[in-house]
């Protein structure tokens, strides 16, 4: 019998993955794990009704406990790990993961936590685990669309820019904010010309590399240096590569314009919940 835990099961990323397992016979077991043990269980029994399969459960577990979070994975073949901010509960949780001999997967999209997860290779490898980790959007695809570029599609790669717009959810967790609020306060790290450079999204060092950008059915926003882990990840396993930038921006709201306003003037809250609103015109979004 072959299980998998879904760490953060009934949250915006992790109830679409956990769909995505119910529709398929992977495994025998799938875990909703999640903080809300009633919420877990509802939802593992309404999906096994609408797909007509068995084998769900849900659990609830603490991601800040090293106690709660052995208890849940234990046994486990696999480990998907949707819990954010990813600064916070990445690496404990491939830790964990390493510790109960379980192959992993998340979805971090934060920088400093991926350079913290990359030096548990090692330990990883000593205990036969597989870990997979920023397998999202950005990061994820984006590594998987330039690397197939390099090998497959062009002679010769000397420059990756990644852009993106996000966002624009009618409601959206704290663990996002906080990975928001956290990417315009921390260094971003850039690959140009060969070497590494540190810029501030919301600071002078950053602003040389905004580009105002056309993203397809959505509309032109400026698109600033974003610490998604691609800038460090790229050039570690692409000889030859010269640049490696991410450029990112928040679809305009008007919550995420003021986070922009708390960020700017060093007075982001520190206690996030929750935030929802309506996308508004793009006048909204603050200029360069």
């Amino acid at each position: 019998m072959s299980r998998i835990v879904v760490l953060g099961g009934c949250g915006g990323i992790g109830s679409i993955a956990v769909r995505a397992l119910a529709i398929t016979d992977d495994y025998d077991e799938i875990v909703v794990a999640d903080q809300r043990a009633d919420a877990a269980g509802e939802a593992a029994r309404a999906l096994a009704g609408e797909v007509g399969r068995e084998g769900l459960s849900g659990a609830g577990f603490d991601a800040a406990s090293t106690e709660s979070v052995e208890g849940v994975i234990t046994g486990a073949d696999a480990v998907l790990n949707c819990v954010g901010p990813f600064y916070r509960f990445g690496p404990p949780l491939l830790e964990a993961a390493i510790a109960a001999g379980a192959d992993y997967v998340d979805v971090c999209d934060d920088l400093d936590a991926t350079v913290r997860q990359l030096d548990l290779d090692e330990r990883a490898r000593a205990a036969g685990v597989t870990a997979l980790i920023g397998m999202g959007n950005s990061p994820g695809l984006a590594n998987v669309f330039a690397r197939l570029c390099a090998d497959d599609l062009l002679d010769e790669i000397e420059s990756v820019d990644i852009m993106h717009i996000h966002g624009g959810e009618p409601d959206e967790g704290a663990g996002v904010l906080k990975h928001r609020i956290h990417a315009m306060t921390n260094d971003v790290p850039l690959f140009v010309d060969g070497e590494m450079i540190q810029v501030r999204m919301l600071e002078e060092s950053g602003r040389r590399f905004v580009q105002e950008t056309e993203f397809r059915d959505v509309g032109t926003y400026p698109a600033y240096p974003y610490p998604h882990p691609e800038t460090i990840t790229l050039p570690r396993y692409m000889p030859g590569l010269r640049r490696a930038t991410n450029l990112g921006v928040v679809f305009p709201s008007p919550t995420s314009a003021s986070r922009w306003t708390w960020c700017a003037l060093g007075s982001a809250p520190r206690n996030l919940s929750s935030s929802t609103g309506t996308p508004s015109p793009r006048s909204t979004w603050p200029s360069r």
